[in-house]
Protein backbone atom coordinates (compact mmCIF):
# COMPACT_ATOMS: atom_id res chain seq x y z
CA UNK A 1 0.00 0.00 0.00
CA UNK A 2 1.57 3.11 -0.84
CA UNK A 3 -0.08 6.59 0.62
CA UNK A 4 0.90 10.23 0.38
CA UNK A 5 -0.88 11.36 3.57
CA UNK A 6 -0.75 14.47 6.34
CA UNK A 7 -3.14 15.09 9.12
CA UNK A 8 -4.50 18.59 9.01
CA UNK A 9 -6.19 20.99 10.78
CA UNK A 10 -9.35 21.93 9.05
CA UNK A 11 -8.29 25.34 8.17
CA UNK A 12 -4.68 23.64 7.24
CA UNK A 13 -7.14 21.63 4.73
CA UNK A 14 -8.94 24.45 2.95
CA UNK A 15 -7.93 25.26 -0.61
CA UNK A 16 -6.78 28.95 -1.04
CA UNK A 17 -8.01 30.67 -4.31
CA UNK A 18 -7.44 34.26 -5.04
CA UNK A 19 -9.83 36.82 -6.49
CA UNK A 20 -10.13 40.57 -6.96
CA UNK A 21 -10.76 42.59 -3.86
CA UNK A 22 -12.00 46.33 -4.37
CA UNK A 23 -12.21 48.96 -1.69
CA UNK A 24 -12.82 51.99 -0.84
CA UNK A 25 -10.41 54.70 0.22
CA UNK A 26 -10.68 57.48 1.73
CA UNK A 27 -9.84 60.09 -0.38
CA UNK A 28 -12.44 58.70 -2.99
CA UNK A 29 -10.52 56.52 -5.07
CA UNK A 30 -10.77 52.65 -4.86
CA UNK A 31 -7.91 50.38 -4.04
CA UNK A 32 -7.84 46.81 -6.05
CA UNK A 33 -5.72 43.62 -4.79
CA UNK A 34 -5.82 39.96 -4.90
CA UNK A 35 -7.70 38.64 -1.37
CA UNK A 36 -8.03 35.08 -0.70
CA UNK A 37 -10.57 32.61 -0.38
CA UNK A 38 -10.16 29.45 1.97
CA UNK A 39 -13.58 28.25 1.98
CA UNK A 40 -13.07 25.29 -0.59
CA UNK A 41 -12.50 21.94 1.42
CA UNK A 42 -9.83 19.54 -0.97
CA UNK A 43 -8.45 15.93 -0.47
CA UNK A 44 -4.80 16.17 1.00
CA UNK A 45 -4.46 12.74 0.60
CA UNK A 46 -3.78 10.36 -2.60
CA UNK A 47 -3.59 6.25 -1.60
CA UNK A 48 -3.23 3.19 -3.54
CA UNK A 49 -5.18 0.20 -2.09
CA UNK A 50 -5.41 -3.43 -3.55
CA UNK A 51 -7.63 -6.60 -2.76
CA UNK A 52 -6.32 -7.62 0.97
CA UNK A 53 -4.84 -11.50 0.29
CA UNK A 54 -3.68 -10.31 -2.82
CA UNK A 55 -1.60 -7.43 -0.91
CA UNK A 56 -0.51 -10.18 2.11
CA UNK A 57 0.56 -12.42 -0.33
CA UNK A 58 2.74 -9.67 -1.73
CA UNK A 59 3.77 -8.08 1.14
CA UNK A 60 4.92 -11.52 2.17
CA UNK A 61 6.66 -12.86 -0.24
CA UNK A 62 8.62 -9.31 -0.87
CA UNK A 63 9.66 -8.56 2.60
CA UNK A 64 10.45 -12.16 3.93
CA UNK A 65 11.59 -13.86 0.65
CA UNK A 66 13.19 -11.03 -0.94
CA UNK A 67 16.97 -11.29 -1.04
CA UNK A 68 17.49 -7.50 -0.72
CA UNK A 69 14.74 -8.01 2.31
CA UNK A 70 15.39 -10.64 4.20
CA UNK A 71 17.92 -11.59 6.18
CA UNK A 72 20.17 -14.47 5.61
CA UNK A 73 19.33 -15.54 9.03
CA UNK A 74 15.75 -16.42 8.03
CA UNK A 75 14.14 -19.57 6.65
CA UNK A 76 10.51 -18.23 5.95
CA UNK A 77 8.12 -20.27 3.37
CA UNK A 78 6.51 -18.91 -0.08
CA UNK A 79 3.58 -17.67 0.15
CA UNK A 80 2.00 -20.95 -1.79
CA UNK A 81 4.14 -23.44 0.28
CA UNK A 82 2.17 -22.18 3.46
CA UNK A 83 -1.32 -24.12 4.59
CA UNK A 84 -3.76 -21.89 6.64
CA UNK A 85 -2.19 -23.59 9.65
CA UNK A 86 0.92 -21.61 8.58
CA UNK A 87 -0.57 -18.39 7.86
CA UNK A 88 -2.21 -18.63 11.70
CA UNK A 89 0.99 -18.93 12.95
CA UNK A 90 4.10 -17.39 10.99
CA UNK A 91 1.47 -14.22 9.79
CA UNK A 92 1.11 -12.43 13.02
CA UNK A 93 3.99 -13.43 14.44
CA UNK A 94 6.55 -12.19 11.67
CA UNK A 95 7.80 -8.81 11.35
CA UNK A 96 10.54 -7.68 9.02
CA UNK A 97 13.38 -5.40 9.47
CA UNK A 98 11.76 -1.98 9.40
CA UNK A 99 9.81 -4.13 12.81
CA UNK A 100 6.72 -3.97 10.58
CA UNK A 101 4.22 -6.82 10.27
CA UNK A 102 1.81 -7.81 6.87
CA UNK A 103 -1.55 -7.59 8.81
CA UNK A 104 -3.76 -4.54 8.77
CA UNK A 105 -1.78 -1.72 6.53
CA UNK A 106 -4.70 0.41 5.91
CA UNK A 107 -5.31 0.29 9.83
CA UNK A 108 -1.48 0.79 10.23
CA UNK A 109 -1.63 3.96 7.95
CA UNK A 110 -4.80 5.74 8.93
CA UNK A 111 -5.07 4.32 12.77
CA UNK A 112 -4.65 5.91 15.70
CA UNK A 113 -1.79 3.52 17.66
CA UNK A 114 1.45 3.23 16.77
CA UNK A 115 1.62 0.10 18.66
CA UNK A 116 2.80 -2.38 16.08
CA UNK A 117 2.47 -5.72 17.52
CA UNK A 118 -1.21 -4.40 18.44
CA UNK A 119 -1.91 -3.85 14.54
CA UNK A 120 -0.25 -6.80 13.54
CA UNK A 121 -2.31 -9.13 16.39
CA UNK A 122 -5.58 -7.20 15.27
CA UNK A 123 -8.46 -10.16 15.79
CA UNK A 124 -12.27 -9.15 16.07
CA UNK A 125 -11.43 -11.07 20.14
CA UNK A 126 -9.04 -8.06 20.56
CA UNK A 127 -9.78 -6.36 23.70
CA UNK A 128 -11.37 -3.06 24.15
CA UNK A 129 -8.05 -1.58 25.51
CA UNK A 130 -6.23 -2.08 22.80
CA UNK A 131 -8.77 -0.69 20.30
CA UNK A 132 -12.65 0.25 20.19
CA UNK A 133 -13.05 -1.37 17.22
CA UNK A 134 -16.02 0.76 16.00
CA UNK A 135 -14.67 4.33 17.52
CA UNK A 136 -11.28 3.61 15.08
CA UNK A 137 -13.22 2.09 12.16
CA UNK A 138 -15.20 5.48 12.20
CA UNK A 139 -12.31 7.66 12.33
CA UNK A 140 -9.83 5.32 9.60
CA UNK A 141 -13.49 5.33 7.05
CA UNK A 142 -13.29 9.80 8.07
CA UNK A 143 -9.58 9.80 7.05
CA UNK A 144 -10.32 7.54 3.81
CA UNK A 145 -12.77 9.43 2.75
CA UNK A 146 -10.64 12.59 2.57
CA UNK A 147 -8.59 10.73 0.03
CA UNK A 148 -8.59 10.38 -3.81
CA UNK A 149 -8.00 6.38 -4.02
CA UNK A 150 -6.60 4.44 -6.47
CA UNK A 151 -6.05 0.56 -7.20
CA UNK A 152 -3.36 -1.46 -8.68
CA UNK A 153 -5.34 -3.86 -9.83
CA UNK A 154 -7.86 -1.35 -11.69
CA UNK A 155 -4.81 0.84 -13.55
CA UNK A 156 -6.66 2.19 -16.53
CA UNK A 157 -9.69 3.29 -14.41
CA UNK A 158 -6.94 4.46 -11.75
CA UNK A 159 -5.25 6.49 -14.08
CA UNK A 160 -8.57 8.39 -15.14
CA UNK A 161 -9.07 9.48 -11.38
CA UNK A 162 -5.32 10.41 -10.83
CA UNK A 163 -5.98 12.79 -13.95
CA UNK A 164 -9.06 14.33 -12.90
CA UNK A 165 -8.38 14.94 -9.18
CA UNK A 166 -4.48 15.36 -9.63
CA UNK A 167 -3.89 16.45 -13.29
CA UNK A 168 -0.30 17.72 -12.30
CA UNK A 169 0.93 14.22 -11.33
CA UNK A 170 -1.73 12.04 -13.86
CA UNK A 171 -0.92 13.84 -16.90
CA UNK A 172 2.51 12.72 -16.73
CA UNK A 173 2.23 8.85 -15.28
CA UNK A 174 0.89 5.83 -16.60
CA UNK A 175 -0.14 3.37 -13.53
CA UNK A 176 -0.29 0.45 -16.15
CA UNK A 177 2.96 1.19 -18.05
CA UNK A 178 5.33 -0.51 -15.56
CA UNK A 179 5.06 -3.32 -13.33
CA UNK A 180 7.72 -4.56 -10.65
CA UNK A 181 7.96 -7.99 -7.82
CA UNK A 182 5.69 -9.37 -10.14
CA UNK A 183 5.20 -12.53 -8.67
CA UNK A 184 2.97 -15.61 -7.15
CA UNK A 185 -0.50 -14.17 -7.16
CA UNK A 186 -3.75 -15.21 -4.28
CA UNK A 187 -4.83 -17.76 -6.84
CA UNK A 188 -2.06 -20.16 -6.25
CA UNK A 189 -2.81 -20.18 -2.05
CA UNK A 190 -3.22 -23.51 -0.34
CA UNK A 191 -6.94 -24.85 0.02
CA UNK A 192 -8.37 -22.46 3.15
CA UNK A 193 -5.32 -20.20 3.38
CA UNK A 194 -7.28 -17.04 2.05
CA UNK A 195 -9.72 -17.41 4.78
CA UNK A 196 -6.75 -17.82 7.33
CA UNK A 197 -5.57 -14.71 6.27
CA UNK A 198 -9.12 -12.83 5.67
CA UNK A 199 -9.40 -13.61 9.46
CA UNK A 200 -6.40 -11.64 10.81
CA UNK A 201 -7.37 -8.97 8.35
CA UNK A 202 -11.20 -8.78 8.87
CA UNK A 203 -10.88 -4.88 9.54
CA UNK A 204 -8.57 -4.23 6.61
CA UNK A 205 -11.37 -6.27 4.43
CA UNK A 206 -14.14 -3.75 5.63
CA UNK A 207 -11.66 -0.59 5.24
CA UNK A 208 -10.48 -2.42 1.79
CA UNK A 209 -14.48 -2.70 0.22
CA UNK A 210 -15.12 0.86 1.93
CA UNK A 211 -12.15 2.82 0.11
CA UNK A 212 -13.62 0.01 -3.48
CA UNK A 213 -16.79 1.77 -2.92
CA UNK A 214 -14.95 5.50 -2.88
CA UNK A 215 -13.12 4.77 -5.46
CA UNK A 216 -15.97 3.45 -8.10
CA UNK A 217 -17.67 6.96 -6.81
CA UNK A 218 -14.80 9.62 -7.88
CA UNK A 219 -14.38 7.28 -10.54
CA UNK A 220 -18.08 7.94 -11.41
CA UNK A 221 -17.59 11.71 -11.06
CA UNK A 222 -14.20 11.58 -12.99
CA UNK A 223 -16.04 9.92 -16.04
CA UNK A 224 -18.99 11.79 -16.18
CA UNK A 225 -16.55 15.14 -16.00
CA UNK A 226 -14.85 13.86 -18.84
CA UNK A 227 -18.04 13.52 -21.09
CA UNK A 228 -19.22 16.56 -20.33
CA UNK A 229 -16.25 17.98 -21.63
CA UNK A 230 -16.73 16.22 -24.81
Amino acid sequence: MTQVIRELSPKQAKTVSTFLRTSPMDNGETAVSYSIDNNQINFDCLTSIRPTVSRIVSCWNYRFKQPSEAPKAWNLPYSHKMTARDWKRLLPTAYDRYSNGCNNEIVRAFGSTQDEMSINTLLPSSPDNVFNLNHEFDKITFRLSQCVIIMTNRCNESNIVLKHYFPWLGNHMDLCARKKNKGIVAEDLKENAAEAILEQNFMDELLFQFSEALFQAQLDIAIKHNASRN
